[in-house]
């Protein structure tokens, strides 16, 4: 299970012989189903931020079972027919194969999945058995990565009692810490890419503003200006996107920086030191 949108309902991962579902919790309504072909027996999908970027992501196991195979078939009815209640996508091989293999990961395509840990280390995987520092589910001074000789009780820490849910980041601070990267996408004029994310523990209300600034050796002039929509939840990530103006050097430099009124502030936050990205530029080819 994992709360995918940060608005304290979990939702509910299953992966059968043929698909790869999403269920929400509340109503067993089908929020996602992907394909693949899998025996069942040790394989199940996660939920972790393999990259890095803020966002989970759902990595889903694969083993090439035969599609065909009696009693499971995929590929036959009426699996292999789109199912137009449930939104459920036909069953279909993948391009020249059979069936499918390996390791596949999802994303969200908003990127507005919150993030979470960045390991998941077992097929029994629960929070407390693998320590991340400074998260709180081990021992103070645990490592990234550590087996804990003798684990907490997941359901005695109050952040977790979730034993078979991965979890949004906690244990930071007991209040909103907005936070910014940039990137720069190779267009012309380049649009900009801000991902504002709440490392804090508190909501980081709607409204946060973004400016986004050109650098000229050491000057910086600010272009333009925009806002996240939507209330972030601990974890929670948004991207803010923004096209300079036109005229606006395809190959130069940018950054983005967290703007809060000192007189009239949107909120408060655990740290001011981490508002402004860092340098970036586009990856234009040639």
């Amino acid at each position: 299970m994992f709360d995918f949108e940060g608005d304290g309902i979990a939702e509910v991962l299953y992966q059968d012989e043929c698909f790869v579902w999403v269920f929400d919790g509340p109503t067993g309504n089908i929020r996602f189903a992907g394909l693949t072909t899998s025996f069942t027996g040790t394989e199940t999908s996660i939920v972790a931020d393999v990259d890095g970027d803020g966002h989970a992501e759902i990595v889903a196991i694969s083993n090439g079972a035969d599609p065909s195979s009696a009693g499971w078939g995929c590929n036959v009815a009426p699996w292999n027919a789109p199912d137009a209640m449930t939104g459920r996508p036909a069953w279909r091989a993948p391009m020249g194969a059979p069936a499918y293999r390996g390791l596949r990961v999802y994303r969200d395509s908003a990127r507005s999945w919150v993030g979470t840990r960045p390991m998941w280390n077992q097929h029994t995987y629960h929070v407390t058995n693998i320590c991340v520092g400074g998260d709180g589910a081990c021992a103070p001074g645990a490592r990234d990565g550590e087996i804990p000789r003798i684990e907490r009780t997941n359901w005695s820490l109050p952040w977790l009692n979730n034993f078979r849910q991965n979890v949004q980041q906690s244990g930071l601070f007991n209040a909103p810490d907005a936070t910014v990267t940039l990137s720069v996408r190779c267009e012309d004029p380049p649009v900009l890419v801000a991902s504002v994310r709440n490392l804090g523990e508190a909501t980081l209300p709607a409204g946060v503003n973004v400016g986004f600034f050109a650098i000229m050796g050491t000057m910086e002039t600010m272009i333009g200006t925009a806002s996240t929509t939507t209330a972030l939840f601990p974890g929670g990530v948004q991207d803010v996107v923004f096209r300079a103006p036109a005229g606006s050097d395809v190959n130069g430099t940018y950054r983005a920086r967290i703007l809060i009124d000192p007189m009239m502030p949107r909120f408060h936050e655990c740290r001011t030191d981490n508002n402004e990205s860092a340098p970036a530029r586009t990856q234009c080819p040639g």
